[in-house]
């Protein structure tokens, strides 16, 4: 069976998407498929997929989606398509699967309105037609049951997967390198994402402001991610409260030096509002560190025990956590081997083989 993936995704900052993608590319020699990856531009990444054929294909976003790449598809014979993401081709021959990460733009308000639509009208068209769709958390297929009617029959989770080769341990010199570049010169609290509104973000800030003064001297707040048009509010707030010599705005981080920063933190919090599933959660436990994240959508389903959950709106209860866990080693090594544990159980292998099966169902149906 000749297998087409959309490979857009795939790029030198690496994004949730390209992570799952990835994750199951990895795999695909042990596969009796032949597969075809797509892009829009000559990959960056290096990525060595020995049994899959390249295609470039150059086009604005709109007519990639629903002109080049179904005639592509239709050139190269393809018999399923499976995408990383909701899109599907609006004119498409062949089976196909899509993947749902999450429904966040029909709820976040910095998304337009012409977008909202698009993603509605494109996502629901791509449940009625593809043959499965594959969702990374019971809680987005529940949304989808309620808010689309989708057929649960079609619906199948595979939980997104950590990397082995994300929390491989670099050398101690590697390390200190990585935190000299972002100027960390003492002991972090870390968070990792972007700076959206949902992220919540700002509830971190002033979370971090209630600490106790001793533990401010002792523990910086490291917030690594992208910077975005939120980043100057983020800024003025820390400013406001004092923090200006205690937070440490790192940016984007590549994945080598990413996961240097996980290990040499002494806490992760992530206080979301919403995630499809949670990748900087999964990230921070596999590399045994202490996570305190919120008790939102698919959060509690991801890190299960292996975390303190409190309510992504209450400031206080954040600040009392991260004050609990900073203040008990005891329970800095109870979370760290709980999450140690709980993150084995997010492999690429599963994630892979739970595809390898879909594809098998379709390719005798």
């Amino acid at each position: 069976m000749k297998i087409g993936i959309d490979a857009r995704e795939i790029q030198d900052k690496m994004t949730g998407i390209s992570r799952y993608l990835t994750g199951f590319l990895k795999h695909i020699s042990s596969s009796p498929h032949e597969y075809f990856l797509y892009y829009s531009q000559v990959p960056q990444n290096k990525l060595n997929y020995p049994k899959a054929q390249v295609r470039i294909l150059k086009g604005k976003q709109f007519v990639w989606d629903h002109i080049l790449l179904p005639k592509a598809l239709a050139k190269d014979h393809i018999d399923l398509f499976f995408s990383p993401y909701y899109k599907r081709p609006w004119s498409l021959k062949c089976k196909s699967i899509v993947t749902v990460h999450d429904i966040n733009p029909l709820f976040i308000r910095s998304y337009s309105f012409f977008y909202k639509h698009y993603f509605k009208t494109i996502l629901r068209r791509s449940l009625s037609c593809a043959d499965y769709i594959m969702v990374v958390s019971r809680y987005v297929k529940d949304e989808l049951i309620e808010l689309f009617n989708a057929d649960p029959e079609k619906i199948i989770v595979n939980y997104n997967a950590l990397d082995k080769s994300f929390i491989t341990a670099n050398s101690d010199a590697f390390e200190s390198r990585v935190l000299e570049k972002y100027k960390i010169k003492t002991d972090y609290i870390l968070y990792v994402g972007n700076l959206m509104p949902h992220k919540n973000v700002s509830l971190l800030i002033k979370a971090y402001s209630g600490l106790p003064k001793g533990l401010k001297d002792k523990y910086k707040l490291v917030i690594a991610g992208g910077r975005n048009w939120t980043y100057q509010q983020q800024l003025e707030l820390s400013r406001e409260l004092g923090l200006e010599n205690s937070i440490i705005f790192a940016g984007f981080i590549d994945d080598e030096a990413l996961a240097s920063i996980y290990r040499r933190a002494s806490l992760f919090v992530f206080p979301s509002l919403r995630e499809g599933f949670g990748f900087p959660p999964l990230e921070s436990m596999g590399c045994g560190i202490p996570v305190v994240a919120s008790r939102a959508t698919s959060l509690p389903e991801i890190i299960g025990d292996a975390g303190i959950l409190v309510n992504p709106s209450d400031v206080g209860g954040f600040t009392k956590a991260m004050e609990k866990v900073l203040n008990d080693e005891s329970l800095q090594n109870e979370l760290a081997e709980r999450g140690l544990k709980r993150a084995k159980e997010f492999s690429t292998e599963k994630m892979a083989a739970v595809l390898f099966s879909v594809f098998e169902k379709l390719s005798y149906g």
